[in-house]
């Protein structure tokens, strides 16, 4: 199940640009992406990996990770146990 939207606030101090949900395939991916705002992702379900620096790190059920906008990422699902995750997308001057 994937649920998208994209919001668009007015504001400049700090918006919410977009949220999601999405149950992931084994090894389902994105990137390598650079984004123009910050990514907040909460893992709801199972096991993944953020590639950030040349680090490859695990991640799990319950832990959360934040992309940050200019900087490449790469993150995929466990190819055993694919995660669920939600996610925020913010930016602003206060982001």
């Amino acid at each position: 199940m994937l649920i998208f939207s994209e919001l668009e606030t007015g504001t400049l101090d700090l918006r919410l640009d977009f949220y999601g949900y999405e149950d992931c395939l084994p090894d389902q991916f994105f990137g390598p992406a650079i984004r123009e705002n910050y990514v907040l992702h909460y893992i709801t379900e199972g096991k993944g990996y953020l590639e950030y620096k040349e680090q490859k790190i695990p991640l799990q059920k319950g832990d959360l990770f934040l992309l940050i906008p200019g900087e490449v990422t790469y993150y995929f699902a466990d190819n055993q146990t694919p995660w669920s995750y939600y996610w925020l997308g913010i930016s602003g001057i206060k982001a």
